[in-house]
């Protein structure tokens, strides 16, 4: 049974589709939702063959996800406009939020009684860590970390305020005329982090100061986990898997899929990957496919991973594992049935 009502899903999600998600807490997940502007009536949406709208005009809803709270009460809202492609992010410090950011560095912060709008993210002309657009935020130590073009890593240090890695991290210019791309970070803690790109790029801070770390391979990368097993593990092009750290690294997975891993989190004793088309694992160096309670595959497309609970949600709705056991949030099928 879903632990969200149709009411909750109609008031809330009905004409969305879940983009991103985050746990802060045991009991406390955000969402980013993407109004389906298929779904708008004829008059508001584009004509055959043209291009769909810009993400200025697409409403973002940005979800909270109460699960201490009583059935029928577990879902807020708020709802975003003018947010370009938008990410979920949570903070423990210096403050304990959750936040819905947009590759520009629009910024919306829940949490400790407080929903309100913080001033855009500041780019590297007004002394912030912004080069170009974001393309991820973590957590690393309970702080929110941000990577994206240009070669940008940025801090939040408060509200309203941020420091910018951006002038530590190398980014030449290309031979190919490319812009250099940093498309995820990751940290065993803030002295030991790891960020990967495109083109082979991967680049180490220890704490002083960011070198690059050299793999044998040109592709790009996607996603970087620091994992519980003191391994780093770094994935990109068709799923394409390596695993070591600092100059050691090993091909772990050749990849054959149609698209790379969009997260890769650590859960219990394991690497948990995550795209549009499945769910699977990496243990002792082996990628299988992760199996799932009937219907939940359908959830698949992001994953978030912290205070013991793994996260997983997309198009197809979201459920949670935790102590072994997989909990249903939502179907999208079966509410927006209910909801007709």
């Amino acid at each position: 049974m879903p632990i969200i009502t149709p009411e909750e899903f109609k008031r809330f999600l009905h004409g969305f589709n879940v983009i991103d998600c985050i746990v802060r807490e045991h009991d406390l997940f955000y969402f980013i939702g993407r109004e389906d502007y298929t779904k708008w009536p004829a008059a508001k949406g584009e004509a055959e063959n043209e291009s769909g709208p810009s993400e200025y005009e697409v409403k973002k809803t940005f979800l909270s996800y109460d699960g201490a709270a009583p059935i029928g009460k577990r879902i807020g809202r708020v709802v975003l406009t003018g947010y370009p492609r938008t990410m979920a992010g949570a903070s423990k410090q210096p403050d304990a939020k959750g936040f819905a950011i947009s590759s520009h560095g629009d910024i919306y912060a829940l949490g400790g009684g407080v929903k309100e709008r913080e001033r855009d993210i500041p780019s590297s002309e007004d002394s912030g860590p912004l080069r170009g657009i974001i393309r991820r935020v973590r957590s690393i130590d309970g702080w929110l970390y941000l990577c994206g073009s240009n070669n940008c890593v940025g801090k939040r240090l408060g509200k309203d305020s941020w420091f910018s890695h951006s002038e530590g991290v190398p980014n030449p210019p290309r031979a190919d005329g490319r812009y250099n791309f940093l498309h995820d970070i990751d940290g065993f803690s803030e002295q030991d982090i790891y960020t990967v790109g495109n083109y082979g790029q991967v680049f180490h801070f220890d704490g002083k100061a960011w070198t690059r770390v050299s793999l044998p391979t040109n592709i790009d990368f996607e996603t970087v986990c620091c994992a519980g097993d003191g391994q780093v593990y770094i994935s990109g092009a068709k799923g394409t898997t390596y695993r070591g750290r600092g100059n050691k690294w090993q091909l772990i997975h050749k990849g054959d899929g149609s698209l790379p891993f969009r997260d890769m989190v650590w859960f219990e004793d394991r690497i948990w990957c995550t795209s549009d088309y499945g769910l699977w694992q990496i243990k002792d160096g082996k990628l299988e496919s992760a199996t799932l309670p009937d219907g939940m595959h359908a959830y698949s497309g992001n994953l978030s991973a912290a205070a013991g609970v793994l996260l997983l949600a997309g198009y197809g709705g979201a459920a949670y594992l935790t102590k072994g056991v997989w909990t249903k949030i939502f179907s999208a099928a079966e509410m927006n049935q209910s909801v007709k």
